[in-house]
Order: C-alpha cells, then sequence, then structure tokens
C-alpha cells in the first residue's frame, strides 16, 4: 500500500485523510512567510496533499476491494456449505429409499415364506388325510375281502350242508326200499353186501 494507508483505519479517518481540514492542508508557514515563500510553499504542498489524496483514495479502493473479496469468500463458503448440505440431504433421501425398497423386498420374503410356510402345511395336512383315507380303504378292503371270505367259506359250508342234507336224502330213499325188505340194524358193510345182492336179485 502507498504511504498513509493504514489498515486499521475507519471510513471516517479515510474521509479525513482524504479531505484534510483548512487548518491542516497547508504548512503554518504559509501564512506566515512573504508571498514568494508561500507560493514556493503552496508548490511543495499542492503534490503532497494530491499524494495524500490518491494515496486515500487508492486505501479507500483498497478496502472496497478487500470487503467484497471477503464477501465473495463468505459467498462461496455458504454455496459450498449449500452444497455439502444438499449432497448429504440427496444421500440420505438415496438412503431412505434404499431403506425403504429394503424393507418392502424383506415384508414380500416375510409374505413369500408365511405363503410358503402355509402351502407346506396344506400340503402335508392333505398328504396326511389322504395318507389316512388310503389306510381306511386298505382296511376297508382288507375287511370286505375278509368278509368276502367269510361269506364265500359261509357259502361253501352252506352249499357243503346242503350237498350233504341231500345225499343224505337220496341215500335214505335209495335204503327205504332195502330197509324195507331187510330191517334196520345192519351195519354199512353188511348193509351194502345185502344191498348188493338185493340188487341182483331184483334186477
Amino acid at each position: 500500500p502507498h504511504a498513509g494507508y493504514y489498515p486499521h483505519q475507519s471510513e471516517g479517518s479515510l474521509s479525513r485523510s482524504l479531505f484534510p481540514s483548512p487548518a491542516k492542508q497547508m504548512s503554518p508557514l504559509a501564512f506566515q512567510a512573504p508571498p514568494a515563500l508561500a507560493a514556493a510553499t503552496i508548490e511543495v504542498e499542492l503534490p503532497r496533499l494530491a499524494a495524500a489524496a490518491s494515496c486515500a483514495a487508492y486505501n479507500v479502493i483498497c478496502e472496497g476491494v478487500a470487503r467484497r473479496e471477503a464477501a465473495a469468500a463468505t459467498h462461496q463458503t455458504r454455496l459450498v456449505q449449500l452444497e455439502a448440505e444438499c449432497a448429504a440431504a440427496a444421500a440420505a433421501e438415496i438412503e431412505a429409499e434404499a431403506a425403504a425398497k429394503l424393507t418392502q423386498a424383506q415384508a414380500k420374503e416375510a409374505r413369500i415364506a408365511l405363503h410358503d410356510v402355509f402351502s407346506r402345511a396344506v400340503a402335508e395336512m392333505r398328504a396326511k388325510v389322504a395318507g389316512k383315507l388310503e389306510e381306511a380303504a386298505a382296511t376297508a378292503t382288507r375287511v370286505a375281502a375278509r368278509v368276502g371270505r367269510a361269506a364265500a367259506a359261509a357259502k361253501a359250508a352252506r352249499q357243503t350242508r346242503d350237498k350233504e342234507e341231500l345225499f343224505r336224502l337220496e341215500q335214505e330213499a335209495a335204503q327205504a326200499p332195502y330197509d324195507r325188505l331187510l330191517g334196520p340194524g345192519h351195519s354199512p358193510a353188511a348193509y351194502e353186501r345185502d344191498r348188493r345182492r338185493l340188487a341182483q336179485e331184483v334186477g
């Protein structure tokens, strides 16, 4: 900075430096010296005053530039902060969306798993019922077979009894004439022998 610039100067001090009071604009010698000396003093003081004014103006400009640079730096810092906040908000939104999708996926998997468990339970129950039905059908078949065999056996026994009864009746019918001729009380062997003899006699 030029001579006369002090960073801690206020705008009031700068304005006083740029526009000094009339008592300070010229040296006291200008009011006490003869006209020739006063003219020489004016020639010396005018460049000094011009330099002081230029320095003050430069200081004002530098202060304005410094303030603008500080404001620009603050604005840039705020912009960077806002960009960071926006990036953080976007990241949080992406993370929240990912968490929501994960929650939905987990809920869907849970529903599918529950449905699978229910389906397996229903399938197992149906399999058990089908197994019990098959077992009951097999038992019924076995019972029916046993009943059928029992019925067949009873029928066969009944038929056997009927045949035996028929044979007995036929034997009695065939034996009746010989009983009338021979009389009762013969042994089977004697009866058979007598039957043959009588058959020969009758024949």
